[in-house]
């Protein structure tokens, strides 16, 4: 039996916060289709007057250190964007803010990960989401002038979830200032790492509030609080590190030492008090559902159609890549990510902050978007081959790893470690008996075993439920069945994933419980598995969308299901090898999968209508913030290619050699003499080899660097 510290972990923080109905409805197994219901059309791009300015801003930027880019941009307004106009902010949409990343991210995408950081996940956002109107009036305006600017620093919510407090502990005193008497908290930290630049000046930590004395309330325990430091609080000490991501930001340890933090810095003051732990989750689910995707969209298209039309270019063996099978499925797998990063910021972007659908699995799909943005870059490279370092586009967009590193960083833990917590958490939070039966088994004093034995004869029956449930789908979407009603087939096999992924969870959950000692590394299986099923659940939603009306979307979204199916199982599967020893994990098997494994990796081999780049094609854009003229010279290359194919093909049958960028010239002259190929089709052929020489390329070698002729 577990000790009753342990039973404390167990214990739910939330009263109906931690996570979304759509979400709650996943974990039991109840799937709502029709929460989705987004019209793609109103997320058409516009520029605002703080894009033209940021825009002007790139043209025209000198020289300058990279720290001071960041300063200028603030200056600009680009670290109030979600303020309201009321307090001279920017006063943007989710829309428009998003809008804004993905221009900045074209440019440069640290630089517009650490923008939207600044707006989305500091102490701006928390002022500006849930403190009072008298904090709001007094620091918002700050934050637009550009007077205050929030230092990065690492959240501690995970820490914060798993323990129910914060490692910063706190204590309520009274104090005169200016011959009033003050109540406040006393704190003192050491070497806080934070992330700033010259102007940073304020931040915030979350504090475990006590009062030993009774000096505010009757209780000691009062909970989390956020609080707000900034010039005013007396005591502080910085000092300065080393740059880090590419120089925008520097490193600063700052030690607070017996500290006194009035009321008035404690965001929403004292209605505050006890909510530390959730404002920090819903700021944090708020800010994960906008800049991940804003940052990695760009970066994943760019990336993507890159790949898409180099496959069209590059030759080996004197066929173009496309023709490779491996090729092909690697580029479907490409655009799938893509519609999938697509359909998931168009839902975040008509949703508020308290209306979102993805919480905690918003804070999973954040490192999970950017890992799989990390992928493709190295998708392009392996099609590239020895070409990829000359590309100007991959020398760009490769900086993106600093990304994933500013996020974990910010964390404070790897994805895999904060996974635990998360997972924990939300089953307390979505299960319709686990914190019941939780709350009775910590409660030594008031313990009512009649009541316990009824939650534990209606759990049985929920398992039992869900078992059969499990059973019946399984069958439902069996081969044979399917060929006798195939109506609703992904449907009911989202169904059926999502009935198998409520009972593997609950009995995998009973388990951690009871048990010592267990790998806890099935927590990011888990974590995994509802995160595929909440996508998969989004797109199929989305399918009857007109924005997907073509054929080539439509197979892509097939792809995107299948695959999203395919992979729910092996995480689930993954878990069981993870939580059980062999024979209990192999009777667990035979009761999830009864019929065997029903979902296999779709490959996607076969070859990709043209139509589908429109389907992940670049904003429209005169220069916002580039990327896509050097796409266009790559799509004309590409389809000049495609005019000139016949002759391409008659030139090598006859030659017996492959016509490369070298030897182009040569070939197309031989067989224009030998009357070959047409005057005509020699020049379409000469015009997309040129095209293809003319894409720009990286000069590794500056202005320092001419060929000579070298003499004997």
């Amino acid at each position: 039996m577990q000790s009753d510290n342990n039973w404390k972990s167990f214990s739910r923080i939330d009263d109906g916060w931690f996570a979304s109905e759509f979400e709650k409805k996943i974990f039991r197994g109840e799937v709502d289709f029709g929460f989705a219901s987004i019209d793609f059309s109103k997320n058409k791009s516009q520029n605002t007057d703080l894009s033209e300015k940021i825009q002007h801003y790139f043209l025209n930027k000198k020289t300058s250190s990279q720290i001071s880019v960041v300063n200028n941009l603030i200056a600009l307004g680009a670290g109030s964007l979600q303020i309201p106009a009321s307090y001279n902010g920017q006063d943007l949409s989710i829309k428009d803010i998003s809008i804004l990343l993905k221009n900045i991210s074209k440019y440069d995408s640290v630089l517009a990960a650490i923008i939207g950081l600044l707006n989305l996940d500091s102490l701006s956002s928390l002022i500006n989401n849930f403190a009072n109107s008298k904090q709001k009036q007094k620091f918002l305006p700050q934050f637009a002038k550009g007077n205050l600017t929030p230092y990065l620093k690492p959240t501690s919510l995970y820490e914060s979830i798993d323990s129910q407090k914060s490692s910063i502990e706190g204590r309520i005193e009274k104090k005169f200032i200016d011959g009033e008497q003050v109540l406040g908290v006393r704190v003192s930290f050491k070497d806080l790492i934070l992330l700033g630049t010259s102007k940073s000046n304020c931040f915030f930590i979350n504090v475990n509030i006590k009062d030993f004395n009774n000096i505010y309330s009757q209780k000691t325990h009062l909970g989390t609080a956020i609080c707000i430091i900034n010039d005013e609080i007396k005591g502080l000490q910085y000092q300065k590190g080393l740059k880090s991501y590419d120089d925008y930001l520097s490193y600063y340890a700052c030690t607070g030492n017996d500290i006194f933090i009035p009321f008035e810095n404690i965001v929403n003051e004292t209605s505050g008090i006890g909510k530390g732990l959730e404002y920090l989750y819903k700021n944090q689910c708020y800010a994960c559902n906008i800049w991940p995707l804003g940052v990695s969209i760009p970066i994943n298209k760019t990336l993507t159609l890159t790949s898409w039309y180099f496959a069209h270019i590059q030759k080996q063996n004197g066929r173009q890549l496309l023709s490779y099978k491996i090729v092909l499925a690697k580029l479907k797998e490409q655009f799938s990510q893509c519609l999938k990063l697509q359909i998931l910021d168009n839902i975040s972007m008509q949703q508020g902050l308290s209306s979102q659908p993805y919480r905690f699995t918003a804070i999973l799909n954040k490192s999970l978007n950017i890992n799989q943005t990390m992928k493709q870059l190295t998708l392009l490279r392996e099609i590239l081959g020895s070409n990829s370092h000359n590309i100007k586009t991959e020398s760009r967009v490769r900086t993106f790893y600093k990304v994933a590193h500013l996020a974990t960083e910010l964390d404070g833990m790897s994805h895999e470690i904060n996974q635990l917590p998360l997972i924990k958490k939300a089953a307390l939070a979505c299960h319709p008996y686990y914190d019941k039966e939780v709350q009775l088994l910590t409660d030594k004093k008031n313990f009512d075993l009649v009541q316990f034995d009824k939650l534990a004869f209606q759990h049985i029956g929920y398992i039992l439920q869900n078992l059969i449930k499990l059973w019946l789908y399984s069958f439902r979407t069996s081969f044979f069945v399917r060929l006798l009603f195939p109506k609703n087939k992904y449907k009911n096999m989202i169904k059926r994933m999502s009935a198998s992924f409520t009972f593997l969870s609950d009995i995998i959950l009973i388990n951690w419980t009871f048990k010592k000692k267990i790998n806890t590394s099935f927590a990011g299986q888990l974590g995994r598995s509802i995160q595929e099923l909440s996508t998969l659940v989004t797109i199929y939603s989305c399918y009857k969308q007109p924005v997907f009306n073509n054929s080539a979307a439509k197979d892509l979204i097939k792809f995107s299901i299948k695959n999203g199916l395919y992979n729910t199982q092996k995480s689930l599967n993954d878990s069981i090898n993870l939580a059980f020893d062999r024979f209990p994990g192999l009777l667990i098997k035979a009761m999830l999968f009864p019929l065997g494994k029903p979902f296999h990796y779709s490959s996607g081999n076969q070859p990709i209508d043209n139509e589908i780049e429109s389907i992940c094609k670049l904003e429209n854009s005169n220069n916002e913030y580039e990327h896509s003229q050097f796409l266009q010279k790559i799509y004309d290359a590409k389809q000049k290619l495609k005019i000139a194919e016949s002759a391409e093909i008659a030139v090598t049958n006859v030659t017996g050699t492959p016509v490369t960028t070298d030897n182009y010239e040569t070939l197309i002259n031989r067989c224009l003499a030998a009357g070959i190929v047409s005057i005509e089709q020699s020049e379409q052929l000469r015009d997309a080899y040129q095209s293809i020489l003319d894409i720009q390329l990286t000069n590794h070698f500056g202005n320092n660097y001419e060929k000579k002729k070298h003499e004997e």
